[in-house]
């Protein structure tokens, strides 16, 4: 079933706002539309409403943009059925699944559950340019404690996350592993994946 974006109660503020949010001039979304610049202009104005189809049409065009992208994202890491976060470069928890801890951690500043590993993965990523676009992934295996004070054995597995404004944000898988594998990747260390080793 196909829904249709929900009708914005101002429509000029609501078609400027996602127009920008898309990263499109008035002269693009008039082009995509079909129409001249100015009637985008008389829109954004309130000088002109369109009608409730070209309306819908105009949410549809703009939604399936960049800003449903960025939405998509939040909402693939909160679904999830596995261990997932979403941080800034700032340590700050955006997303999590409810695997993670969910919404009871967003908000909550990655270094509550920071281990020596971590922190030294966290070192090195920005070190070999995470936030720059040179890192692909890195991975590594490390003990924390449980928000229930069990201590538990995972890998994390950490990929940048370019947001349509072009602010990167940390995915953050998070694999639950059995002792005798945590031994086994621990041994491997901090595993930084360069993207020009993958291209």
């Amino acid at each position: 079933m196909r829904m249709t974006p929900r009708r914005w109660a101002d429509f000029p503020l609501g078609l400027r706002r996602v127009r920008i949010a898309n990263g499109l001039t008035q002269a693009d979304l008039a082009e995509q539309l079909g129409v001249e610049q100015a009637t985008i202009s008389r829109w954004e104005q309130g000088k002109q409403i369109p009608g409730e189809s070209t309306q819908d049409r105009i949410r549809n065009l703009l939604f399936r943009g960049r800003v449903a992208q960025d939405a998509l994202l939040f909402h693939q890491v909160r679904t999830t059925p596995n261990g997932r976060i979403l941080f800034s470069r700032e340590g700050v928890i955006l997303a999590a699944s409810a695997a993670a801890g969910g919404k009871a951690i967003e908000g909550v500043e990655t270094a509550r559950f920071q281990s020596q590993a971590s922190a030294e993965a966290w070192a090195q990523a920005q070190e070999a340019g995470f936030f720059n676009g040179d890192v692909a992934s890195i991975q590594f295996a490390t003990e924390l404690m449980s928000p229930f004070g069990t201590p538990l054995l995972v890998q994390f597995s950490w990929y940048p996350a370019r947001m349509t404004d072009g602010t990167t944000y940390v995915l953050a898988d998070i694999d639950l592993l059995d002792p005798p594998h945590f031994e086994q990747m621990k041994a491997r260390g901090i595993r930084i994946t360069l993207l020009e080793e993958i291209l």
